[in-house]
């Protein structure tokens, strides 16, 4: 006669019922096949397994015995796997979209007709729950694309457009507000009754009218990117973010921006993986149950003794476009999500940043579980956790799932690596280009001499901070000849460790064999340790230095210049500068025709290439385009034609553009 147990399971499978004789607290039938005899099952309680297997150990050698238990569970795990490719379950999650997929799969309402009106009030609210959090989380994606495009990008291409329109528009120089923004804030450090003596004897000292003085860069006194701070510059920003480049290493001299970055958005991107693998699974629960439904059309969910759990066994079609139309939502929401979130971390300057607004993206796609949690009666989320994990068949053959199980990891690691590296890559070629930009007009934007507008320089304290150079009015001594700034490291309270003319020698190959300047960019770095000594290793900062160098004017002297046309401020300079009809027409050439065919406001500029052989060259004849004596008022000479622009091309249209763009500045400066 059958049991009860087993006349309770007659209509279940042959591996149902090997499941539930292995489940059972009685006995276990353990087959001595497993272990080398083939004659025997001796069935014995699970009390006693240790001890079984502790006496059948005794007859066999100990690594005998363990190589076929391992065999004996390496098949039990092929075959879990194998019943798990047959029939995958998915858990619905505690959010407002399963809650609407579930609410609809009740066939239909009993009892009283306010029974039945509730129950059809309950299926309204969780479909208007669903569509109101998918409204929320579109919304407040698209709240911070706004931010990011009005605020994160435009900041820095207003500013640099705002430039470019004053410096190469109207051929005058950068107001100091704007100067600050692009190219940061220099203090001045004066020694009214200070000296700074070489080793040759040469002495620098102040005089009445100037003090021996130098510059360093704010906030932190010093070019580090870790010294910058967070509030940075135009100029400070993209440098900090190109570099490292694409690296990889946390260790190195560098802020970390690079690694961190990188490791942010394949974190992001995962997370994005995740969502649509949940819509995935989602969607083959519902083309199952479409296809091979289960129980009757009145019955989509019963309640399963065994388990004491609710088991959906089919779909009503009120659930199945439901959750046709909660797949939709839900992919909608991550792809948008992600690209937003792509377009935010993309933006973001600062490392804390970066770690706080992936935070707040991943906030956005748990919306839907935060309030679930919080709306929801108790009731329903009882009701949505007591569902037993829904089966259905997966649509793939044991071969591609086996081959899923091991390189799935692989792909998708791999695809989410080289998406982060690519993003990288264009973040670093995109502040780039605003790096040339920032650079150009810091080099070329600053308050000219006094009474020659004819000619270029520096913002006042970007070249003196650079190359940490010490100035004064009077030089005396067998140096004079080198100009009235050296390079040191002279301080307040300690003497110079480190002491160089910036007319000598600086670098390794400035010079060929007959003592001709070579062009800078075929300069060798300093040695290392004069290089710590004195600069932070940085390759747009190696760009600049040598190029202050170039501009730098032995002849020249230091002065109070002006720093803003309609400003009072005047600041120490010291004597860099370059001819400007000569700089700007090698650099700002590609900027000007690209700022005459875009529309205002478009913060489209033609890019700058301080690497170009014309700018090079350009930067190379600097010395010799104006001639300052000690004793004598600026002399400067005619500009030869240059190969790769031709001036003759450049004044008519300059003209035009610089009347047509002081028309419309002074028109805003009138509306403001």
């Amino acid at each position: 006669a059958a049991s009860p147990g087993a006349m309770a399971h007659t209509n279940r499978t042959d591996n149902e019922d090997a499941v539930l004789r292995d489940s059972r607290p009685s006995t276990s039938p353990v087959s001595s096949s497993d272990f080398g005899d083939e004659q025997n099952t001796i069935p014995i309680p699970h009390s006693e397994t240790e001890g079984y297997f502790t006496r059948v150990s005794r007859h066999m050698q100990p690594e005998e015995f363990d190589r076929r238990l391992t065999t004996r569970t390496w098949k039990n795990i092929q075959d879990y796997e194998d019943k798990l490719n047959d029939e995958a379950g998915i858990e619905l999650e505690q959010d407002l979209f399963s809650n609407a997929f579930v609410s609809l799969l009740i066939a239909g309402a009993r009892g009283s007709l306010l029974e039945q009106a509730l129950d059809k009030a309950q299926y309204i609210v969780a479909v208007l729950m669903m569509l109101w959090v998918f409204f929320m989380q579109t919304l407040m994606a698209n709240e911070i694309k706004r931010i990011v495009w009005n605020n994160y990008r435009v900041t820095d291409l207003e500013a640099l457009q705002r430039a470019l329109e004053i410096v190469v528009g109207t051929n005058d120089s950068m107001p100091i507000g704007l100067a600050e923004q692009i190219c940061g804030e220099y203090d001045v450090r004066e020694f009214p009754s200070g000296k700074l003596q070489m080793s040759d004897g040469t002495v620098l000292r102040a005089n009445n009218d100037l003090p021996l003085y130098y510059y360093t860069k704010l906030p932190g006194a010093s070019w580090k990117p870790s010294a910058l701070g967070d509030e940075r510059s135009v100029l400070d920003d993209m440098g900090y973010i190109t570099n490292e480049g694409v690296s990889l290493n946390p260790f190195g001299d560098g802020p970390g921006y690079s690694v961190l970055f990188i490791v942010v958005i394949f974190v992001w991107l995962c997370t994005i993986i995740v969502e649509f693998r949940k819509v995935i699974n989602f969607g083959s629960m519902i083309a199952h149950f479409t296809r091979h439904p289960t129980g009757g059309p009145n019955t989509p969910i019963v309640w399963d003794e065994s388990l004491e759990k609710f088991r959906v066994t089919g779909l009503t079609p009120a659930a199945f476009w439901c959750g046709y139309a909660a797949m939709v939502l839900r992919t909608c929401v991550a792809t948008f999500v992600g690209w937003v979130g792509c377009l935010l971390l993309f933006y973001t300057k600062v490392k804390l940043d970066l770690i706080f607004n992936s935070l707040a993206l991943v906030f956005i796609l748990e919306l839907d579980n935060i309030l679930f949690a919080a709306t929801m009666s108790v009731l329903s989320q009882n009701f949505l956790s007591d569902i037993e994990p829904i089966r259905y068949q997966q649509p793939m053959s044991k071969a591609v799932a086996k081959l899923q199980k091991s390189g799935l990891p692989v792909f998708v690691g791999v695809c989410c690596f080289t998406a982060a590296l690519f993003m990288r890559y264009e973040q670093v070629v995109y502040c780039q280009g605003l790096l040339s930009q920032a650079s150009a007009l810091c080099l070329f934007g600053g308050p000219p001499p006094t009474g020659h507008p004819e000619l270029a320089a520096p913002v006042v304290g970007l070249c003196e901070s650079l190359l940490s150079v010490r100035c004064a009015p009077v030089v005396d001594g067998p140096g004079s000849d080198n100009g009235p700034c050296v390079i040191s490291d002279q301080g307040v309270f300690h003497g110079p460790k480190v002491q160089f003319y910036i007319d000598g020698s600086l670098y390794p190959g400035m010079s060929d064999r007959e003592g001709n300047r070579r062009p800078w960019i075929d300069w060798q770095d300093m040695p290392s340790d004069t290089r710590r000594t004195l600069w932070s290793s940085n390759m747009y900062q190696k760009t600049l230095r040598k190029q202050c160098v170039q501009m730098y004017h032995p002849e020249g002297q230091v002065e109070r210049r002006r720093m803003d046309r309609d400003v009072d401020e005047v600041a120490n300079a010291a004597p860099f500068w370059c001819n400007r009809e000569m700089m700007f027409s090698a650099v700002f050439a590609t900027t000007r025709r690209s700022l005459i065919s875009k529309p205002q406001d478009s913060y489209v500029f033609g890019s700058v290439n301080l690497y170009d052989p014309h700018v090079v060259d350009a930067v190379g004849r600097c010395r010799e385009r104006a001639l300052v004596g000690k004793s004598k008022p600026f002399v400067t000479t005619r500009s030869p034609r240059i190969s790769a622009v031709s001036i003759s091309k450049w004044k008519l249209p300059h003209n035009q553009w610089r009347r047509r763009h002081f028309r419309s500045l002074a028109t805003a400066i009138e509306a403001s």
